[in-house]
């Protein structure tokens, strides 16, 4: 039985009311020369500090696909674009090395004694964190471009040809399938699945829709519009969601590139606000903040209860930023010269900088400690030292 949320009416009239429309951004084709870098704040410099490095093989630099490592209390393993996975101990000796030989375009996802990667040709391959040996490999529809969600009782993958699939996390065996529509030109990524509670996930899509599946069965729950397409081309009609959404303290943010970021109350069941916005990366929370790097390479905070813009941090203009993440009192994000740029949260105040090797593709936090992949291959493990 399909159970209706009356989240969705309120989302799409809400947005509606509040003016949602697609805001028709800079074609991605032209090139625009990056900023300088900006002068860090007068106030003692926030120091970045490499705890652990490695190499994986490297990665096109061009390319949209953003592999980031998995960490754990006793190992770290990285993906390359290649094929290659590799493990280390926290101390930085290696534990164990597997070639999968096919491209790996999802990952990484570690959780307990399991390691997942998704290939282009649509294999999620589960191994053993211990040695790295495939435990099995389920073949399906279509390549598998984002993290899995694993949970005790499913694994949950999204193809970029819009199917949503569910599995046994220890056989690998197809529990149930969901079909999303996709448009016939999109970005080339999807956003990872997230949990919205115990027992729903949601899959945002390259249409501009959320999805809430039951976990367990993946009965659609809700399917609300996030993003309407605006323009006279199919360039200006791009609205996918390929930043995961996230859902903290009962709220859902959600941004499309060329459209808008979105916060909504699910206990409520009621839109909060919604506000022009364009990226193809999830944002970041704070207890009072929201806050993305848009397309331009602006990083935006926004007040995550009335949706009003706290701050805007635009010195890092068109250096191809990466996802933003929240490091303690600190907003962190990488751009494509490597650079890992240290924001104060309140203020968007830059007050620290490092560097890593290569444009950075991917951060994540794990353990309140920075995670960084990018294009050249390297991942590294960072902390703030003020």
């Amino acid at each position: 039985m399909i159970r209706r949320n009356p989240l969705g009416p309120l989302l799409l009239s809400s947005a509606l009311a509040l003016g949602l429309s697609a805001c028709n951004r800079t074609p991605v084709s032209i090139e625009h020369k990056p900023s300088p870098l900006p002068k860090l704040a007068a106030t003692a410099p926030v120091q970045l500090s490499p705890l652990w490095q490695g190499r994986a093989g490297a990665a096109n630099r061009q390319d949209a696909l953003h592999l980031q490592p998995a960490l754990s209390d006793r190992q770290i393993v990285v993906a390359s674009r290649k094929g290659d996975l590799q493990s280390w101990d926290r101390q930085g000796k290696r534990l164990w090395q597997t070639r999968l030989k096919t491209p790996i375009t999802g990952g990484v996802a570690l959780s307990g004694n399991t390691v997942l990667v998704g290939t282009q040709g649509g294999v999620l391959c589960a191994l053993n964190a211990e040695d790295g040996q495939v435990r099995w490999r389920r073949a399906l529809t279509g390549s598998l471009l984002s993290l899995p969600l694993v949970t005790a009782d499913r694994v949950v993958v999204l193809g970029n040809d819009g199917a949503v699939t569910g599995l046994n996390p220890e056989t690998g065996a197809v529990v149930w399938t969901f079909d999303t529509h996709i448009p016939s030109v999109s970005m080339r990524g999807t956003a990872a699945p997230v949990l919205a509670d115990a027992g729903t996930v949601l899959i945002a899509s390259s249409n501009g829709r959320v999805y809430a599946l039951d976990l367990n069965n993946g009965i659609p729950r809700w399917e609300r519009r996030v993003a309407i397409p605006s323009g006279g081309d199919d360039t200006q009609k791009l609205i996918d969601v390929d930043g995961t959404p996230v859902v903290d303290q009962d709220q859902l943010f959600v941004v499309s590139y060329q459209s808008q970021l979105l916060g909504a109350d699910l206990n409520q069941q009621r839109v909060l606000w919604a506000r022009d916005a364009s990226s193809l990366y999830g944002p970041a929370m704070t207890p009072e903040l929201v806050v993305i790097s848009t397309a331009e390479g602006d990083v935006r905070a926004y007040d995550r209860q009335q949706g009003e813009l706290r701050w805007k941090q635009d010195g890092l203009a068109w250096r191809g930023l990466s996802n933003p993440v929240r490091l303690g009192a600190y907003i962190v994000v990488g751009d494509e010269e490597g650079y890992l740029h240290v924001l104060e949260a309140q203020s968007g105040q830059v007050v620290g900088r490092a560097r890593t090797q290569g444009a950075v593709t991917a951060l994540s936090i794990q353990q309140n400690q920075l995670v960084v992949q990018t294009a050249s291959g390297t991942a590294s493990v960072w902390q703030v030292r003020s």
